[in-house]
């Protein structure tokens, strides 16, 4: 049995060391350098470039055994406090590494790193606030893509989270959930399409993110491709938070909303309705006499002298153009001068 080579073993501590974001540092060896550009491009595409904070320890949970906090403002009297439901993505708020945009509102932040929407909705059953929000804004939960549950489960608890929300407060909202590099793209979308079905029905107000997140711009997320970086990603987040709170504040807040059955609320467009307009009739009153056609294409025969010409009764210019008609005249006259045999 041959040894393991110390070479290899050398160079795989060297490729473990690599900075995969330098393309500089990348291997130039040239029998094994297509191979491994090629996981580089596929590890790269999986992470990001941004920066992240280092993550903090946080109390955990009785109820879901998940860490947890939950930070009240001690916000003015002419502010309106608005509270912010969410996952991991809200804890650069929570630990203020990223500020919401300034405009005359104060918000409360719970955040529940990990879990999910059955967990989310325990959380706030279990939350005791000193003053109600004029207006909940629920971050989707998006661990629901990695927690073993189907599409549809995930729906039920989406459901069951929003049922309980909207038995609490008055004005609901929901904010998209932002993608993912780690997770291909057909099952977010299954996700997010189920949660917006579900809120449609709910009567609640499901707003898209993912316009705000190309793919292509790596610095949004941080290198484990699954959170927003500190530096770029969490800012366009917090403004997006703060848009939906502003945008349902202006907006009067119903008790029992109107339920819509269309899946995508805020980016379908409904066609304009055709109206098909009739032609007018004319209605005839009495009997009116009509004079009989006689059909252009019945031939007779016509005596001239001893001439016989065979032609239709009538030329009628609908059926014969100007200039046929008169080459036609032309024709006849010329007949009319000859002598009669």
């Amino acid at each position: 049995m041959p040894r393991k080579g110390c070479r290899s073993e050398a160079a795989k501590r060297r490729w473990r060391r690599l900075d995969l974001a330098d393309p500089q540092s990348w291997p130039t060896d040239g029998t094994q350098q297509v191979y491994k550009l090629e996981l580089v491009k596929v590890f790269l595409f999986c992470r990001g470039t941004g920066f992240r904070h280092r993550v903090r320890e946080w109390p955990t949970s009785r109820v879901t055994g998940r860490r947890h906090r939950l930070v009240i403002p001690a916000g003015m009297p002419e502010e309106k406090f608005a509270l912010l439901v969410g996952d991991s993505h809200l804890r650069a708020i929570v630990d203020g590494f990223v500020a919401m945009p300034e405009g005359g509102l104060s918000f409360g932040v719970m955040a529940t790193p990990g879990a999910t929407a059955d967990e989310l909705r325990r959380e706030v059953l279990n939350a005791v606030l000193p003053r109600n929000p004029e207006v909940v804004c629920v971050l989707a939960p998006s661990n629901n893509l990695s927690a073993r549950k189907s599409v549809g489960e995930s729906g039920v608890d989406f459901r069951r989270l929003l049922t309980t929300l909207c038995g609490l407060w008055h004005n609901v909202v929901v904010l998209d959930f932002p993608p993912r590099l780690t997770v291909a793209e057909a099952d977010q979308d299954r996700l997010r399409w189920e949660y917006a079905r579900v809120a449609a029905e709910e009567g609640v107000p499901y707003l898209p993110v993912v316009e705000h997140f190309p793919r292509t711009s790596l610095n949004l997320w941080c290198r484990d491709g699954i959170h927003l970086s500190d530096s770029a990603g969490m800012k366009v987040l917090a403004w997006l938070l703060w848009d939906a709170v502003s945008s349902r504040l202006q907006a009067p807040a119903a008790p029992s909303p109107p339920r819509v059955a269309s899946p995508m609320v805020q980016t379908v467009v409904t066609p304009p309705r055709v109206v098909r307009r009739s032609s007018p009739k004319v209605v005839v009153v009495g009997k009116a006499r009509l004079p009989c056609a006689s059909d252009p294409f019945e031939w007779t025969l016509a005596r001239r002298g001893q001439k016989v010409i065979v032609c239709p009764i009538s030329l009628n210019p609908v059926w014969f153009s100007p200039s046929l008609l008169e080459q036609m005249n032309k024709f006849t006259d010329a007949l009319s001068d000859e002598k009669v045999i």
